[in-house]
């Protein structure tokens, strides 16, 4: 919102009214600060990769639209993973690992393990540059 030195009428304080409190509805419903805290509590010492799976969860959630979007820490290898349904029909929850941008810390190995943990043939890599660009590659055992 660009602001305007001018002398504007009341109508035109009502919208600008009506718009912040449209903002602030939005933000009670969806506040981005406590999600991001809640994500840095989890565990996780790597501040790029809380980043990234902040990035990727509102991605998810904003951008594709996705339904019950979660974050969770899987202690042992390191890593954030999102679970979330594409569409409210959907059976099973997608699982979704937020990645640095040219990161090397996830190996095939380790796909392997949480494909194993979590009983899918697919998970989704989202590689989330400093940009806030998420670009999402699927991968399915075969």
């Amino acid at each position: 919102m660009e602001f305007d030195n001018s002398i504007s009428s009341d109508n035109d304080k009502k919208e600008i009214h009506q718009e912040s409190t449209e903002s602030d509805l939005n933000l009670e419903k969806f506040n981005s600060i406590k999600i991001l805290n809640d994500i840095k509590s989890l565990g996780c010492k790597n501040f790029g990769l809380i980043g990234a799976t902040y990035r990727a969860y509102m991605n998810l959630y904003e951008v594709c639209k996705y339904e019950d979007v979660s974050y969770h820490y899987f202690k042992e290898l390191d890593i954030f993973y999102l679970e979330a349904l594409k569409n409210k029909t959907d059976a099973e929850k997608e699982i979704i690992i937020p990645m640095i941008e040219n990161c090397k810390n996830l190996t095939f190995k380790q796909i392997q393990k949480l494909q194993k943990t979590f009983k899918t043939n697919s998970i989704i890599l989202a590689f989330c540059n400093s940009n806030a660009l998420v670009t999402y590659y699927y991968l399915t055992k075969s």
